[in-house]
């Protein structure tokens, strides 16, 4: 069989597998007070082209060479354990971040426009050298860095309280509502799912490291100092998916790999916090923020979220995972609830997602308590 009839005949199965598990979310959600949300997301995703397979190979080297010219990024290229990636497909895993000689990474954000819209925290690529596997991918594009004012962001003691205009990719004048989200106060996590030979292999990690595995045998394999707090991450990724049972977890699995998107958490953890109390807590606990999509290149009217970020929450919970809370609030009621959130106490704060008449994300603004 050719290239091109292998490539039609996965784009048909993929095709179908999307749109049966589309299909169960609307039939399972109907009751959702957010059904007529959820309905319009889902149908703009499934009539959305898909690109091909070559295409997205293209776009992924063609980041990866413009990242390589770039003096303010840094790509971290590993190998990857035996026993992960079949025997015939030998791969690395690529890891692109900001890098900085000392200190935060703002000034740099601030000052390159193409880095603010091109490097989210947190760009992993798989790349397959040789076999029936080749390729080189995009697995893992989480969200792309927002700001707030002076107060706001951690480490930063430049700038002024409106730089987060930057990071918008609309004026604010054109959101027409906020969905605010509880920042949880923990690390930054990101998971996502492909397949190959048809058998799952899911990437995880933090902001600036990610591992590919199958099980949770394949994490310890990741020996090195940098990947200790992606071990953590992935661990309790494993243990999250083992502990919805085997339907849910290979439906969220499926979801990730016919989506092509990467799901970003905070990861609440006993030893590692830095405002509110985890103590409670008897193991580390994964909660769901939002989609974000793979897509290198996405159009010029895109989304910041691959959804608006309270239709990603209704369909995680759906799909078994603990989230954040959110509420929606009107334009005009912005001032007076970042106004609540400064006065808050005992939780870090909130990031208020802005939204277009259409429910693309503009934009995001955190803001924090008074701690």
């Amino acid at each position: 069989m050719t290239d091109h009839n292998n490539y039609s005949l996965r784009k048909c199965l993929q095709m179908a597998t999307c749109e049966n598990i589309f299909h169960k979310i609307l039939n399972d959600l109907e009751l959702n007070p957010l059904f007529s949300e959820i309905k319009t997301c889902i149908s703009n995703y499934i009539n959305f082209p898909e690109k091909p397979l070559q295409q997205k190979d293209s776009e992924a080297e063609s980041w990866l060479k413009w990242a390589r010219n770039r003096q303010h990024l840094k790509i971290i290229s590993a190998e990857i354990p035996e026993g992960i990636l079949p025997d015939n497909s030998p791969g690395h895993l690529l890891d692109v971040r900001v890098f900085t000689h000392r200190g935060p990474d703002d000034d740099i954000y601030d000052n390159n426009k193409d880095i603010r819209d091109k490097v989210a925290r947190g760009n992993c690529f798989l790349s397959i050298h040789s076999g029936e596997n080749r390729r080189t991918r995009c697995v893992i594009y989480a969200l792309k860095k927002f700001t707030g004012g002076l107060g706001d962001d951690d480490d930063r003691t430049s700038g002024d309280d409106f730089t987060w205009k930057k990071y918008f990719n609309k004026p604010l004048d054109a959101a027409s509502s906020i969905v605010a989200t509880r920042k949880a106060n923990g690390e930054a996590a990101h998971l996502s799912c492909l397949k190959i030979d048809d058998q799952y292999i899911i990437c995880a990690g933090s902001k600036n490291v990610h591992l590919l595995f199958k099980n949770k045998e394949d994490v310890t394999k990741y020996v090195e100092p940098r990947y200790k707090i992606a071990r953590e991450v992935s661990e309790t990724v494993w243990e999250a998916l083992e502990d919805m049972g085997e339907e849910k977890k290979n439906r969220l699995l499926e979801f990730l790999c016919v989506t092509d998107y990467t799901a970003i958490f905070e990861i609440l953890h006993p030893d590692h916090q830095h405002v509110e109390e985890f103590t409670h807590l008897k193991k580390p606990l994964l909660q769901f923020i939002t989609w974000c999509s793979n897509d290198l290149v996405p159009t010029e009217s895109s989304s910041l979220c691959s959804m608006p970020p309270h239709i990603s929450i209704e369909i995680a919970r759906y799909l078994g995972l603990s989230t954040v809370q959110y509420d929606i609030i009107g334009v005009s009621d912005v001032d007076p609830r970042m106004s609540q959130i400064r006065q808050g106490y005992g939780y870090e704060g909130e990031v208020l997602y802005f939204l277009d008449s259409e429910n693309n994300v503009i934009g995001l603004l955190k803001k924090k308590t008074i701690w």
